[in-house]
């Protein structure tokens, strides 16, 4: 009898011990919860890189064209396919870019577009 009231006071301190833990990771939990979620950033303005001289040799844009695409060389035909959309799209408003500010002549722009694929120069950007 007396060593069942013995393991009775023992058992009482860590009963005691696991509603206490039980209370502190509750309110820990709750607390989380409890913070509001951060909204999203908004998104920045897009920045519009001027070219120069160099950005406009037909080398260094046929470089970067090749370059860009290269890491995903691994991916599935779709995720390649879209990626090609999307760098020759980038592509050609280089191009025009190019163009535009004399630094590329037609003759090289048609070669260029011929060369990677491009098709026909881009349509106008929209106006932001």
């Amino acid at each position: 009898m007396q060593q069942h009231r013995s393991s009775q006071r023992r058992q009482m301190p860590r009963a005691r011990q696991l509603l206490l833990l039980v209370v502190v990771c509750l309110s820990i939990g709750s607390a989380a919860l409890a913070e509001p979620a951060k909204p999203p950033r908004p998104p920045g303005k897009p920045t519009i890189y001027q070219p120069d001289q160099q950005t406009c040799q037909v080398s260094t844009i046929t470089a970067a064209y090749q370059r860009h695409l290269a890491p995903f060389a691994d991916q599935p035909e779709a995720v390649k396919q879209k990626l090609r959309g999307m760098q020759a799209d980038i592509t050609s408003r280089t191009i025009e870019r190019c163009l535009s500010q004399g630094l590329l002549s037609a003759s090289d722009a048609a070669q260029l577009r011929r060369k990677l694929g491009l098709g026909k120069a881009p349509a106008p950007a929209p106006a932001r």
